[in-house]
């Protein structure tokens, strides 16, 4: 996994679930360590075609960590993003990459502390 996405995803756990592997949010939609929704499922067999991910996959860490790296690798080499606060905006509003203002404040928050104590480099 390269460091930028390894990065974004430590950045996501930490906003979207605290680390909790079985968190459900937004209404049960979201699911798991990065808080996965039926379209990144969806769109992880349209892009890996060899592995036919299920929404139960979701709750198990290492394939919803799997998927989001997936997904996050694609946007990031379409996009030319290499920035890890930049490409965990999008997972928020994939569509415009614009999140609302509260999600981009904790995501710069959660990459100064990880910055700052060393978490990651």
């Amino acid at each position: 996994m390269t460091n930028l996405i390894s990065m974004t995803i430590a950045i996501l756990i930490q906003v979207e679930s605290h680390g909790n592997v079985g968190a459900v949010g937004d209404h049960g939609r979201a699911v798991g360590l990065t808080q996965i929704h039926p379209c990144i499922v969806r769109e992880c067999n349209r892009i890996y075609p060899q592995h036919e991910f299920t929404l139960n996959d979701r709750y198990d860490p290492w394939i919803n960590v799997e998927m989001a790296r997936i997904w996050l690798s694609r946007e990031a080499n379409r996009r030319k993003i290499t920035d890890p606060v930049a490409l965990a905006a999008r997972w928020n509003r994939p569509r415009t990459g614009r999140p609302t203002r509260e999600y981009r404040r904790r995501l710069n928050e959660c990459w100064k502390r990880m910055q700052k104590t060393g978490d990651l480099k």
